[in-house]
């Protein structure tokens, strides 16, 4: 279990503390009340701030008057700004009063790649918190991160700031909490160590994008909206479900056993127990003991379930990860929606709306996809940046044998003008990741590469093309189950790039060893598709001499399966079952049949998972088909 102790709580001795000399320190007024024109059903989770236990509302502002608040810009020249007009860099924010304006820091509307940008919003007035022991920010977002950090800044006399860090979760090229659906985000920063008791608290927000970031690309980034600020007591007891994924996935969490994913569609044939990993936060007042998470999986008209997390207890200020393992593992093509919502009886909970969230699972005759589909970032380099080729991948984990037929990716062009990118060249290969991490390729595709055409392209549009094996001339290619493989595209660069589409969260480095130089840089997972088949190259149903046999039911299999032959005269038969290096496994005689329909009920749950041949005897005649077996 991996324990993560956010110390928000004791803030007073953990934050920064820094001088801004070049402000005046504003007025020392009575305490800014509430806005009359705020709408506290949308600003408050539960809708009723007389209704919420140990909630108190202390302040609100949903910046309808920017007579509340005074901009400054420290380093660069891009400030805050009061609007209700969307960037052109991002959607608008979503929230409640969007309408009647919100903070606006716009960091590619004059920054310049390398140049410095920091600036602040801060209340004019001071605020009232002299009452209240606890104090905690709340605040709706729409926020995409690239090389830049976002504090909320709090001050008792208007000179001297501590800054609380927020979005520090989110990495490059995310939206707030990783999760781009989210619009609004509610942000929550505890500031009861500097605020408590205090008759004059002054607020603020800080956007910074500087030269001592990791990255180099620092000063032109996306852009940060805020909107409906409240100060509030803290909840004596809150619990948070974090971003919900399937698979053994856990970006957070390097002690737990990473294996793959999360995927968004998988074939029938790969799937396994159905396992969800979240993360429950405490932002209340208190610890709280007790806590478990439950699982409901809703699946082909049924619904599984609940499968409980352990029993957790976790401290103020604290998180806890949970990996829930269902006994459901999906036999046929449909969507999995999976459910968790946090459960204790211990105390009661000011507001249970972030108590419950749902993902879905996609299960698919054959398409096995990371990335989430839906809206698109898209990626891709000119040749401006001294690359001559960029590469793309994706890694599957591969359960079962099965053949690889083909891959799905999407195309899109940033340019109008796109006749460089006729006939450009995009080349395909497969690896194997080995038991020590390394790869290597396990067959080249190259030589059967893509010429992109017209058709492939409209521009800012995302294309979705398959390039199936069979048509281009190319065997399916043989996985073996039990290890992971890598389809990867590579592409030369033209002066008009081409674009490649990806989406959901990624669980590699793209800057990794394997990539180099040469890669492109996003924190999804790119629209590249493997299309697998059990069954491929099998005919349903073969014929030789007096004998005709049909493809085994069901296939795969994991338990029973049955075979159906037709006997055009009496014969003597016999049923052969070959593992894949040609071993007999089983050899079953059936006797003398007369001529006529007969099934031959086999039971392979016995048998290791894999693909294998079975072979009918009937007198001279000998027909073989392939069988896969699952766990």
């Amino acid at each position: 279990m991996k324990n993560i102790y956010v110390l928000a709580y004791l803030l007073a001795s953990t934050s920064i503390l820094f001088a801004q000399n070049t402000m005046q320190a504003p007025q020392n007024l009575a305490s800014i009340p509430c806005a009359s024109n705020i709408d506290l059903v949308n600003f408050h989770p539960t809708g009723n701030y007389e209704n919420s236990g140990s909630r108190e509302l202390i302040w609100a502002n949903d910046f309808s008057n920017a007579a509340d608040w005074e901009f400054s810009t420290v380093l660069g020249d891009d400030n805050w700004i009061i609007t209700s007009t969307a960037p052109a860099i991002l959607q608008e924010i979503a929230s409640a009063t969007q309408s009647n304006g919100y903070a606006l820091f716009n960091s590619y509307l004059l920054g310049v790649p390398g140049t410095e940008q920091k600036a602040d919003i801060k209340s004019v007035n001071s605020i009232d918190c002299s009452l209240f022991s606890t104090v905690q920010i709340r605040f709706s977002q729409y926020f995409r991160r690239f090389v830049d950090s976002t504090y909320v800044l709090v001050s008792l006399d208007g000179i001297n700031w501590t800054q609380f860090e927020t979005n520090a979760n989110i990495t490059a090229n995310q939206f707030n909490d990783n999760d781009g659906d989210s619009n609004p985000n509610t942000q929550i920063v505890n500031i009861t160590g500097i605020a408590a008791n205090q008759s004059n608290v002054y607020i603020g927000f800080q956007f910074a994008s500087t030269a001592n970031m990791s990255l180099s690309q620092y000063g032109q980034n996306y852009a940060w909206m805020v909107d409906d600020v409240v100060l509030e007591t803290v909840p004596d007891y809150e619990l948070k479900l974090g971003t919900i994924f399937n698979s053994d996935y856990f970006p957070a969490a390097a002690d737990l056993d990473v294996v793959s994913g999360p995927y968004y569609s998988i074939p029938v044939a790969q799937a396994t127990p159905i396992k969800i990993w979240t993360v429950v936060e405490n932002i209340g007042a208190n610890a709280t003991n007790n806590v478990t998470v439950e699982l409901t999986l809703d699946y082909n008209g049924s619904t599984y379930g609940p499968f409980s997390s352990e029993v957790l207890d976790i401290p103020v200020g604290g998180s806890d990860s949970i990996l829930i393992v269902s006994t459901l593992t999906p036999s046929s093509v449909d969507a999995v929606e999976a459910t968790l919502e946090i459960k204790y009886e211990e105390n009661v909970e000011e507001s249970i709306t972030n108590n419950k969230g749902t993902t879905d699972i996609n299960y698919t005759e054959g398409v096995y996809a990371l990335d989430e589909g839906g809206d698109m970032q898209l990626s891709g380099f000119s040749n401006s940046v001294n690359f001559d080729e960029w590469k793309i991948f994706n890694v599957y984990e591969i359960i079962s044998p099965t053949y690889l037929t083909g891959i799905s990716f999407a195309l899109a062009a940033n340019a109008t003008d796109i006749s460089s990118l006729i006939n450009t060249t995009i080349f395909i290969d497969v690896f194997e990741i080995l038991d020590n991490g390394d790869f290597e390729y396990i067959t080249i595709l190259g030589e059967n590469f893509l010429d992109i055409t017209q058709e492939d392209f409209s521009v800012g549009i995302v294309n979705i093309r398959t390039y199936n094996f069979e048509t281009n001339g190319i065997d399916p290619l043989f996985l073996e189950g039990g290890k992971s493989y890598g389809i990867q595209l590579t592409y030369e660069l033209q002066d008009a790039p081409i674009f490649f589409a990806a989406s959901g969260s990624s669980s590699y480095d793209f800057n990794g060893e394997f990539q180099g130089t040469s890669g492109p840089f996003t924190t999804n997972n790119w629209l590249l598709r493997m299309n697998v088949d059990q069954e491929v190259g099998i005919s349903q149903t073969s014929q030789s001499g007096n004998l005709i046999l049909s493809q085994n039911q069901p296939n795969p299999v994991r338990e029973n399966t049955v075979m159906a032959y037709e006997l055009k005269s009496a014969e003597k038969v016999t049923l052969e079952i070959y593992d894949i290096t040609g071993k007999l496994i089983s050899s079953i005689n059936e006797g003398n049949q007369a001529a006529g329909n007969y099934t031959i009920n086999y039971n392979a749950a016995k048998l290791n998972a894999g693909i294998y041949t079975y072979t009918l005897v009937a007198g001279d005649a000998r027909l073989t088909k392939k069988m896969t077996v699952i766990k």
